[in-house]
């Protein structure tokens, strides 16, 4: 966690007495509070990500900016997610993006112009289509990563089975010590 804090510009003094689901005290600034959650939250995925065995879902941030973050700390938190999320696929709803700020390689912004456009029924099928390519990877690699693990289950699951015959040079007294044998 305190890697991505300082990621997001948090002080030790905000993160330290902060518990993995707790609020952030009295000592956090209002525009650090969302930035710890987001912290803990990206945290507790690269766990799980590491030492997990479950497919790895899209990341999705919904409006990071609402409690008033700046140009300079929205830039760091858009940064931190789009390239540390412990996630193959990211998502940011955001009202806007700082002046300035440059998107990373693979990083498509899409803008609304009006407020919920993708809800609107003369823009839903627009809308649809731009986020099918990404559903349809997401389910790609959640498919990949299930038979990945199905297979590492059956192979750890099969057993080796050995049928031991005699040689040409061992005399089988009678049927009761070939059935051993087999």
């Amino acid at each position: 966690m305190n890697a991505y804090a300082d990621r997001l510009g948090i002080s030790k003094a905000e993160i330290g007495p902060v518990k993995i689901g707790a609020r952030p005290g009295a000592k956090a600034s209002g525009s650090s509070s969302p930035r710890i959650y987001l912290a803990m939250h990206m945290a507790l995925l690269a766990l799980n990500r590491r030492y997990g065995n479950g497919p790895a879902f899209p990341f999705m941030v919904d409006t990071p900016r609402q409690q008033g973050l700046d140009d300079a700390n929205t830039a760091k938190l858009l940064d931190t997610i789009y390239t540390h999320a412990p996630s193959h696929q990211v998502f940011v709803a955001n009202e806007s993006v700082p002046q300035g700020w440059t998107p990373p390689e693979g990083c498509k912004v899409i803008p609304f112009v009006r407020k919920r456009q993708l809800l609107r029924t003369e823009e839903y099928k627009d809308g649809v289509a731009a986020l099918e390519p990404l559903v349809t990877q997401m389910l790609a690699a959640i498919e990949a990563e299930r038979e990945a693990k199905a297979q590492a289950e059956q192979a750890e699951g099969e057993e080796e089975h050995l049928i031991v015959l005699p040689s040409d040079s061992e005399e089988v007294d009678d049927a009761d010590d070939a059935g051993e044998l087999a």
